[in-house]
């Protein structure tokens, strides 16, 4: 079962490799907790994440590691306080393979201690990583269609412009801060602890600011409105 620290941690990796390294990452492929390739889908990185000591130690009972590696590198990663033992338990499971710490903090960071080795990589692991991303995006669709239906129930009755605002503001903050906001009948308005966002025939006035409706408008005004509700 994953713990709340194993998911922070697949959480960044899957964000990290995406975003920061440019590279495909997805989790629980073919028994592997985050699957790494490169754009080309030639070099292929597993990644163990393990959190305690005996979650460490159940590794060295795996029977897997008594096969061929399926990737080209293979990494263990895990927090600061188990540093030592992993790089103990890397090695007993194959002289090939590396270790990485998470480095948690206002801005997590991954640093490779012990780096791995290549090794020759399976033919079908491409197949398998496509795989694994098309169903995790059927799934996330779905989730997030389910949330979307449960978060924009229940909307009042209000003009176009203002239950646009309305959704967007269900999208970014809870429904109890969101009902804070207060809609005046008839007038295309929305107001919120003393600020008013109207809404004019080609324009949007967020107090003595007026905005020409455009591609981004609706994005000054959410910047506006978290402004709003930060300092409330």
């Amino acid at each position: 079962m994953e713990t709340e620290l194993t998911r922070h941690i697949k959480s960044h990796l899957l964000l990290f490799y995406r975003y920061e390294r440019s590279m495909i990452a997805v989790q629980e492929c073919m028994e592997m907790d985050v699957t790494i390739c490169d754009k080309d889908f030639t070099i292929f990185t597993e990644i163990e994440i393990k959190v305690s000591s005996s979650d460490l130690k159940n590794e060295l009972k795996k029977p897997k590691h008594k096969r061929k590696q399926i990737c080209n590198y293979y990494y263990i990663i895990v927090p600061l306080s188990l540093k030592d033992e992993a790089i103990e338990v890397a090695s007993k499971l194959n002289s090939n393979y590396g270790v990485m710490l998470f480095i948690d903090g206002i801005f997590p960071t991954i640093k490779t201690i012990k780096r791995a080795k290549k090794t020759t990589a399976s033919q079908y692991l491409e197949r398998a990583v496509i795989n694994k991303l098309s169903s995790d995006y059927v799934k996330w669709y779905n989730k997030l269609q389910l949330y979307e239906k449960d978060r924009l129930s229940n909307i009042p009755d209000m003009g176009n412009k203002a239950t646009t605002i309305y959704k967007n503001l269900l999208r970014i903050h809870p429904r109890d801060i969101v009902e804070q906001f207060e809609y005046i009948a008839n007038s295309d308005t929305l107001g919120y602890n003393g600020h008013v966002i109207q809404f004019l025939a080609k324009s949007v006035k967020l107090d003595k600011k007026q905005y020409t409706y455009s591609s981004k408008w609706i994005e000054r005004v959410m910047d506006e409105v978290k402004i709003w509700v930060q300092t409330s």
